[in-house]
């Protein structure tokens, strides 16, 4: 008798696709973004679907398409969903960027290109921001009320970065307990540690989840591709997979025999 047992980290979701094929998509990936599909699809299993805003369009990327954004008032957004609590959890955020217009290097947190956020406004509410500021990559966490009665807030940084305008980049974030690691391009590019006094990500957010804008002006200039956040730590063979294929290279590394062909699957359906 053939005995097959289930780990439920491990397995997720089955799905059926366009072709009769069963196959298992997991559900640690939060969200997943090609720009290629029809609309904004999110190709995670929770559904995370998108909608341009302001003129924002999708143009060719680094693989197929991508999102296309002015710098002004162009984003995307995505209806708030517990897919996209990051609270206490493991995680790694990754993306392809391309700048039309150099991100300002001035304060950090004053002036910055946001990449992604999950963010209910301005001053001391729960949110967090990754976005170019300051120089360098950052991902900026603020808790009203870090249940110990007081606020708390973060900025894990990247190295110092100025990028090359109109060239295509992969940026990543692996968070491992309260360290930090990001890559530049597959490679490490600088280590953080939080552990001295360790802000969490905020437990609930009350706003829709945001890509190429965060408060006020923060609105990205250039082109998103690929966009990923998968709720444990990647390691840096995922990341490679990440740089060297997007999405589709991501997944061809992953320990589930049909994932890449689901992933062809539900393109297929979502151009429908």
């Amino acid at each position: 008798m053939r005995i097959v047992i289930f780990v439920p980290w491990i397995v997720g979701l089955v799905f059926a696709s366009s072709f009769g094929e069963a196959a298992v998509i997991d559900r640690d990936i939060a969200l997943a973004m090609s720009f290629d599909e029809a609309g904004v699809r999110d190709l995670s299993p929770h559904g995370n679907d998108g909608v341009l805003k302001a003129g924002a369009r999708k143009v060719e990327g680094k693989f197929g398409k991508a999102l296309s954004l002015n710098g002004s008032n162009q984003h995307v957004e995505i209806k708030n969903h517990d897919s996209l609590i990051l609270f206490r959890s493991d995680f790694t955020m990754a993306v392809w960027l391309n700048f039309a217009t150099a991100p300002p290097k001035g304060t950090r947190g004053v002036e910055g290109f946001s990449i992604m956020s999950h963010d209910e406004g301005p001053g001391s509410t729960d949110k967090w921001i990754w976005w170019y500021t300051g120089g360098a990559i950052h991902l900026h966490i603020h808790i009203k009320n870090c249940f110990c009665g007081k606020a708390a807030t973060a900025w894990i940084n990247s190295d110092r970065w100025a990028a090359d305008l109109d060239e295509w980049h992969q940026v990543a974030l692996v968070r491992v307990g309260n360290k930090y690691a990001y890559y530049l391009n597959g490679e490490p590019f600088g280590e953080f540690d939080d552990n001295t006094d360790p802000t969490p990500m905020p437990k609930t957010i009350d706003s829709d989840f945001l890509i190429g804008w965060s408060e006020g002006p923060f609105f990205f200039s250039g082109l998103l591709d690929e966009i990923l956040i998968v709720k444990r730590p990647l390691s840096q063979e995922e990341i490679l997979s990440h740089f060297q294929g997007g999405l589709s290279g991501f997944l061809s590394v992953q320990p589930y025999d049909k994932l890449s062909t689901t992933w062809a699957n539900l393109k297929v359906e979502a151009l429908h």
